[in-house]
């Protein structure tokens, strides 16, 4: 599975926005499609909204994750936003990463890990998909070309079905 994960060290509401290539941003307001198949998980999508307007859940940390088969090529862009400062008295610590077949992505904007600290007073922002006054973190480019080696080693390495091990033996 492909994630960027944000972390942050204490119990605020604070949010992963990814666009996507076509423009589509997944945050809380847009979680995406998840299925399982064979125990696989595909499709793309927000994991948790943690800590949703300060209702907190301890768990500091959201994913946003594409299967192989939902990811587009070009550039997506990763924002953070503090959308409900829960305790303006202490600052809160950051951290987005970005995994693409367990390996960290090569960005063309930021750095990854992309780290950053909401200071004390931080306000409150309460946006949805326009992302003002969020904070860009990073950006990268997947190209078609590395999609498609990466799409072609994962059916020549995915395990035959017994019927497709049948199929082959006769």
């Amino acid at each position: 599975m492909n994630r960027l994960n944000l972390s942050f060290d204490n119990a605020k509401d604070l949010d992963l926005f990814v666009v996507q290539p076509d423009g589509e941003i997944v945050f809380f307001g847009n979680t995406g499609y998840y299925y399982v198949e064979a125990g696989v998980p595909k499709g793309w999508g927000l994991d948790i909204d943690s800590n949703p307007m300060c209702y907190i859940d301890g768990i500091n940390s959201e994913n946003v994750f594409f299967s192989n088969e939902y990811i587009q090529s070009g550039k997506y862009e990763v924002w953070v936003n503090m959308y409900m400062n829960c305790d303006e008295s202490i600052p809160t610590n950051w951290v987005v990463t970005a995994r693409y077949q367990g390996s960290l992505l090569s960005t063309t904007y930021g750095q990854n890990p992309a780290r950053g600290v909401f200071p004390v007073g931080t306000q409150s922002n309460y946006i949805g998909e326009s992302l003002n006054g969020a904070t860009k973190v990073m950006e990268f480019t997947l190209s078609e070309n590395s999609l498609r080696s990466i799409r072609i080693n994962h059916i020549e390495r995915s395990p035959l079905t017994e019927s497709a091990k049948l199929k082959l033996s006769k």
